[in-house]
């Protein structure tokens, strides 16, 4: 974290407000970019990878990020909606969508979405890689808070396990603005790690450090990713 509301990890220009709506899922990419996207991130062998492109499909069809004066796009269309998504999803057999359907019964936003994500999967046989046929199994096991001295923001670092992997992320709630999350980014390395290259980036002694316990660290990334999650126009980083 860095002092008096400058970012809290050094990458410029990233964590400032973009004044434009977050694209429908789709927009930018057509379904054979998608699956190809899919495909690609699998093979790395990481689950970051994988997860934070089905998060920005998600983010991209969550109508919180559209501009509360519009109706609609400009041509008067609704953008994608999540069901339209998943029933796509659910619809096209193949091993990429049964990879996705994986991930949106567990990660999905609602609790209908999961179910209907665990139904269309559980007709599947298409292999899965070991974590993420466990990724239910997935648990968060340590949080810590890092708080400069003013106490004008904070970064909350969450180290999670998955069935033979594990990540961690860290996310940055500006109190300035609200208490809102103003920028996250995961990592495919242990939470210690993570920890000490942050302390070792930052070289400042009015940061502290400490554990924090999973409950309160839970309450405090929840309430900060709902006020930005209703905050227009939203913050966005390449994160």
């Amino acid at each position: 974290m860095a002092k008096r509301g400058r970012h809290p990890h050094g990458r410029g220009r990233q964590g400032k407000r973009k004044r434009q709506t977050r694209p429908a899922a789709g927009h930018r990419h057509g379904p054979g970019d998608l699956l190809a996207d899919v495909r690609q991130r699998l093979a790395s062998g990481e689950p970051v990878d994988f997860l934070a492109h089905v998060s920005t499909l998600l983010a991209a069809v969550d109508p919180r990020g559209e501009n509360p004066f519009e109706r609609g796009r400009a041509d008067g269309t609704e953008g994608v909606r999540l069901p339209t998504l998943l029933e796509s999803f659910a619809e096209v057999v193949l091993p990429e969508t049964t990879a996705l359907l994986a991930v949106l019964a567990e990660l999905g936003p609602d609790e209908l979405t999961r179910a209907r994500a665990r139904r269309a999967l559980a007709a599947r046989a298409d292999p899965l890689p070991g974590w993420l046929a466990r990724l239910g199994d997935a648990s968060v096991y340590r949080a810590v808070v890092s708080t400069y001295v003013l106490g004008d923001g904070e970064n909350v670092v969450l180290g999670a396990r998955l069935p033979g992997h594990e990540l961690t992320a860290c996310i940055y709630i500006d109190h300035n603005l609200g208490t809102v999350v103003k920028d996250a980014f995961p990592a495919p390395s242990p939470v210690s790690d993570v920890v000490e290259r942050l302390r070792e980036a930052a070289d400042d002694l009015d940061i502290g450090y400490r554990d924090l316990g999973l409950a309160d660290a839970r309450a405090r990334v929840a309430q900060a990713i709902e006020v930005g999650a209703i905050t227009f126009p939203p913050f966005e980083t390449e994160t």
